[in-house]
């Protein structure tokens, strides 16, 4: 992450110029725009989970707050619960996500604070195994 632009995303978040685009029972979702690039920061509670798609380009997420469980679809062909790559990701750290390979993030440990963009225009498909634990509000 460019440190211009961290410091642009936090000052915008100060000045609240940050418009809320979803909030349920999981947390709130924040985008914000910079230099034509869309930014989201999402807020997320203990054991709750976020995702369950996949995008054309690379996406990246820095933890800003807290702690969260990556879990990538790395074996389409797999079985459920198979084929699955998972990293823990700490305050402060960054995890990119290859195109068209499906991801969810679980918050642990207590509530996290994620940013997230992608290389390209936002955009998704949802990858239906990990979509529905989100829907059905699976908790971790």
């Amino acid at each position: 992450m460019d440190k211009e632009i961290l410091e642009k995303i936090l000052q915008l978040t100060i000045e609240n110029k940050t418009e809320l685009v979803h909030k349920d029972h999981r947390g709130k979702i924040w985008r914000l725009e910079i230099d034509g690039k869309e930014y989201i920061i999402m807020e997320t509670a203990r054991g709750e989970l976020r995702g369950g798609d996949y995008h054309q380009t690379a996406q990246h997420d820095l933890v800003l707050k807290g702690k969260i469980l990556w879990i990538e679809k790395t074996c389409l062909s797999c079985e459920e619960g198979k084929g699955e790559d998972t990293r823990v990701v700490k305050e402060g750290e960054e995890i990119t996500s290859k195109p068209n390979v499906p991801h969810m993030m679980v918050s642990f440990g207590g509530p996290s604070l994620v940013l997230e963009w992608l290389e390209g225009s936002f955009e998704k498909q949802y990858y239906k195994p990990f979509r529905d634990k989100i829907e059905a509000g699976v908790k971790a």
